[in-house]
């Protein structure tokens, strides 16, 4: 009994005081809503900022399957001065040697983002489009939301075929999600292509940036130099692997190095053991660095 009292009083008084607070909130709507916003800003602020460092450091792109096993190549160039600079694209001939090292690799794939027009005078508009090779949605283990992706025939040289598969976004923008876009033809860079499919919502290959569409290399590249496909120095595509199972980066990398100096006039100026492999998972090689330290605390002092 004696505990009980002091309890009932307590909350006596809190009661009284609470009852308080929202009278005196009554007096002052203005400060209610003054409260309020800045809560919700502060909530909403946090959300986007944990939202933008999982998207940027730790998260991998969507839409990719067995993502730990992908990584982006980077190579080490000589100018013609004799300097050293680091590049994210290569040459065509250098991703078909790549694309030949089985032993490290389960699978290739290159790919080199583009903006051109669709429709005809005088509505025309731009669309960010990925022109990827054959088995590029292969080698990211990625699937169709609608219809099928291109493959490795649709992407032969020197012209490919004029196939194209849409973003999720786009298909819902200009097609109304209707089934019936497949096989239609539109008007891409004054060439007719069909739509033979839709990537899965959120797909964006292992680009950060959204994209409209998706073409093989090959027909991506038909109002580019002819010799883009074997000229060992003109740097146009950008590649992604999919390492063998059982296989490490270093050890990958050690393969390659070795096929790059026995085949020096394809590699062209890439240098001798120059290149990189960096996991398509941002955080795992940039959680060190400077930039990834600045956003993670940003992040935390802002929650």
């Amino acid at each position: 009994m004696k505990l009980v009292r002091p309890l009932n009083g307590a909350l006596e008084r809190s009661a009284r005081d609470l009852k308080y607070a929202v009278r005196t909130l009554r007096c002052e709507p203005t400060f209610v809503v003054a409260v309020v916003l800045t809560f919700a800003l502060a909530i909403g602020t946090n959300a986007a900022m944990f939202g933008l460092v999982a998207r940027l450091m730790l998260a991998a792109p969507p839409g990719i399957r067995d993502a730990d096993r992908l990584s982006r190549a980077r190579f080490s160039f000589l100018s013609d001065d004799g300097d050293s600079f680091v590049a994210s694209t290569t040459s065509y001939p250098t991703f078909r040697l790549l694309r030949a090292q089985h032993d490290a690799f389960a699978a290739v794939a290159a790919s080199k983002p583009d903006t051109m027009t669709v429709g005809r005078s005088p509505s025309v508009s731009q669309i960010a489009i990925l022109g990827a090779s054959g088995d590029y949605f292969a080698t990211l283990g990625a699937r169709p939301a609608l219809g099928r992706f291109f493959a490795d025939g649709d992407d032969a040289l020197p012209d490919g075929n004029s196939v194209l598969v849409l973003g999720y976004d786009y298909w819902q923008r200009a097609f109304a999600g209707e089934r019936s876009a497949l096989g239609r033809e539109i008007v891409v860079n004054d060439q007719r292509f069909t739509i033979i499919g839709v990537a899965a919502r959120g797909f964006n290959g292992d680009e950060l940036a959204q994209l409209d569409a998706f073409m093989p290399l090959t027909a991506s590249m038909r109002k580019n130099d002819g010799d883009w496909a074997s000229n060992p120095y003109m740097n146009v595509v950008s590649i992604v692997v999919r390492l063998r199972d059982g296989v490490t980066p270093a050890a990958a990398r050690q393969m390659v190095s070795a096929a790059l100096r026995d085949e020096r006039s394809v590699a062209g100026r890439l240098r001798s053991g120059g290149v990189e492999l960096v996991s398509i998972i941002p955080g795992r090689e940039s959680r060190q660095s400077p930039q990834a330290r600045i956003a993670l605390w940003l992040a935390a002092v802002s929650i």
